[in-house]
């Protein structure tokens, strides 16, 4: 069968960054998860696969369509039916439906009157409760997330591009996509740091140190695979260090013996003579010379495989840089930092009121469905959405990171960004602080649009824990997501070790459970 993707002498590169170098590989059909650490390519591949980059050399074939879904949607102004890719023609059906079409209006819909009732099945089978005029902006990361992916999945001809498609979902959102997934004939890779839904695809294909390499199966059978490899090379690296071992008590051997007939020599020189022992010495002279070079070779191409299996086994078992996160206390004045009273949400599926008190040093987990109101509850102690009734309090500083991240001017770098937030602070400063989270060289100067949602993630915590001082309210709406399992144990060890107070919305019960909660609302 055809490969559904050929790459033939690609590379990539983005600033003074080399991504890939020289790849040739092939995507095969059914399910690829894509796994590699932040920041080593994964989205800027799929964008290069989509076309939406422009590679620096070789050559991306296709044997069929393909679909880009992205990690960040630009969804400014945009209406469900925007989001479905037929925001003109519902457009128009809405002006049949009130009596103000033209005559153009009825020949744009001449052989689609059918699509109405399309959209309102697939709004249904992605169990989003919303009319198709209904701003994106008003809906949950988990309701968008399976709007945008209910979209790519109407094209069952195409190959998807899947981007981190997974993190705003809920537990049985994730269920929805794996069976969505398994069911869609085009295919798809999907960029993934989650290991349940990676066990249920075909193959993985791994970053690693600007190549990729196919594994055969799921997540599980990857790790095996990668481990038996890495202990195979070790047995070589280990054998082959005998071998140089033995070489070398060899050479001293030699050495030794060559030594010891040169003295034996020397000591028969007055019963022969002359130029019988100086023929003898000549001959053994060379053939001392033969064999040392002999050794000399044979070391030499034990030396050099050795460093081979070596850089090998650096490369498979790369160990990155350990990162570090370190918050800034803030004054903790007094002992309430947020107070709800009968607060009533405006949209979503929660509408009992809401009572709560949260003191220095609360940590508490706000749970419940896609949909429910977790974002939505979030927004208004925020500041950026009214509640429908009930009181609202904030005492002290806060800092809310969205899961879109929307703190960001996206055109700006990522050090421009950090400046603008905090004047006065110094450029070294933030340098120092995104290096220790693995954010060096030029990355920092590029826009915040070109980062991968997890190196954005990195500047968001930045950006919400080094202010000075931090804030004593943290508002975190999924931070976990789109973070690789290294960057998620940093997240993990800084929360746990904020002295101040945080809200925090996640389906994850591990990473919750990791972060030391004590308290929880549940939006039912």
């Amino acid at each position: 069968m055809p490969a559904i993707c050929t790459l033939e002498n690609f590379s990539l590169a983005i600033g003074d960054t080399l991504l890939f170098n020289r790849i040739n590989s092939e995507l095969p059909t059914g399910i690829t998860g894509l796994v590699a650490p932040n920041g080593w390519g994964k989205s800027t591949l799929l964008k290069a696969l989509s076309g939406q980059t422009i590679t620096e050399t070789g050559r991306i074939i296709w044997s069929k369509p393909h679909f880009l879904v992205k990690q960040f949607q630009d969804i400014e102004n945009l209406r469900v039916a925007d989001c479905l890719k037929h925001g003109e023609l519902y457009s128009v059906f809405y002006r049949i439906e009130q009596g103000l079409s033209a005559e153009e209006d009825l020949v744009a819909v001449a052989d689609n009157w059918h699509l109405p009732a399309t959209w309102k099945r697939q709004l249904k089978s992605a169990d989003i409760q919303a009319s198709l005029d209904t701003p994106i902006n008003k809906l949950s990361g988990g309701q968008r997330a399976r709007l945008t992916l209910s979209t790519a999945f109407a094209y069952p001809d195409h190959y998807l591009l899947l981007d981190e498609s997974n993190n705003c979902l809920d537990r049985e959102g994730r269920e929805w996509l794996k069976n969505r997934l398994i069911q869609h004939p085009g295919g798809a890779l999907i960029a993934s740091h989650d290991r349940q839904l990676l066990e249920n695809v075909n193959q993985i294909l791994e970053i690693n140190q600007q190549k990729l390499r196919l594994y055969g199966s799921g997540y599980s059978d990857y790790q095996h695979q990668r481990n038996a490899e890495q202990a195979v090379l070790s047995q070589r690296i280990e054998a082959n260090r005998k071998e140089l071992k033995k070489l070398n008590e060899l050479k001293q051997q030699t050495l030794h013996k060559t030594t010891m007939r040169q003295h034996q020599g020397e000591r028969r020189r007055s019963s022969q003579s002359k130029s019988l022992v100086d023929a003898q010495k000549d001959r053994a002279g060379q053939n001392l010379g033969r064999i040392k070079r002999e050794l000399d070779r044979r070391q030499s191409q034990l030396e050099n495989t050795q460093k081979h299996f070596q850089e090998l086994s650096k490369k498979r078992n790369q160990k990155l840089t350990p990162q570090k996160l370190n918050i800034i206390p803030g004054f903790l004045h007094g002992t309430i930092r947020l107070h709800l009273e009968n607060l009533c949400l405006p949209f979503g599926k929660h509408r009992a009121p809401i009572s709560m008190t949260l003191h220095s040093g609360d940590r508490w987990h706000v749970t419940g469905g896609n949909g429910y109101g977790k974002s939505t509850l979030l927004k208004i102690i925020a500041g950026q959405l009214e509640a429908q009734a009930g009181v609202c309090q904030r005492f002290g500083s806060y800092c809310y990171l969205d899961q879109d991240l929307s703190i960001f001017n996206k055109d700006l770098s990522a050090l421009d960004n950090l400046i603008q937030r905090f004047p006065g602070s110094r450029e070294l400063e933030w340098r120092t602080a995104m290096g220790s989270m693995r954010l060096r060289g030029d990355m920092a100067l590029r826009p915040i649009r070109l980062l991968s949602g997890g190196e954005r993630l990195k500047v968001a915590l930045l950006a919400a824990t080094h202010g000075n001082p931090a804030a004593d309210l943290l508002l975190l709406d999924e931070p976990e997501n789109h973070l690789d399992l290294d960057s998620r144990q940093l997240l993990e060890r800084a929360l746990r070790d904020f002295p101040g107070t945080f809200l925090i919305a996640s389906h994850d019960p591990a990473f919750i459970e990791a972060i030391g909660v004590n308290g929880q609302l549940k939006l039912e």
